[in-house]
């Protein structure tokens, strides 16, 4: 898992100070754009553990700066379909769906786009 590749993520084509892998591991690095006020916030580059994180709804999110924007937050689901998937983040045509519906297993092979339809039919079948 060492050799595990980091890939950026971009958020509306703008870079951000997140980096994934396709396992669903995600961290945070170093950016020269990024105005660091005190060393308390420089170390928090570095990966993150989503063990010590509360869950919205479930889900697991992470906060990002933009470069040139405020901050945010999304799921990591989004995060990671966004870089590996090609999704685009808040068009709400269509979702991520976690295809064993475990929201926090977030290994790429376990995402798809789907529409929100597609996703209440699954749901309902799987109750």
């Amino acid at each position: 898992m060492e050799n595990q590749e980091w890939y950026p993520f971009y958020f509306n084509g703008k870079e951000t100070d997140i980096e994934v892998t396709k396992d669903g591991r995600a961290r945070r690095v170093y950016k020269d754009w990024k105005i660091y006020t005190n060393n308390k916030i420089r170390n928090l580059v570095g990966e993150i553990d989503f063990n010590k994180r509360a869950l919205t709804r479930g889900y697991i999110y992470v906060s990002f700066s933009v470069k040139d924007e405020q901050s945010r937050s999304r799921g990591l689901h989004q995060v990671l379909a966004s870089v590996f998937l090609g999704h685009t983040i808040n068009k709400y045509d269509k979702i991520i769906d976690h295809i064993d519906n475990n929201p926090l297993n977030n290994n790429i092979n376990n995402l798809q786009i789907v529409t929100p339809r597609f996703n209440i039919i699954k749901d309902m079948k799987n109750r």
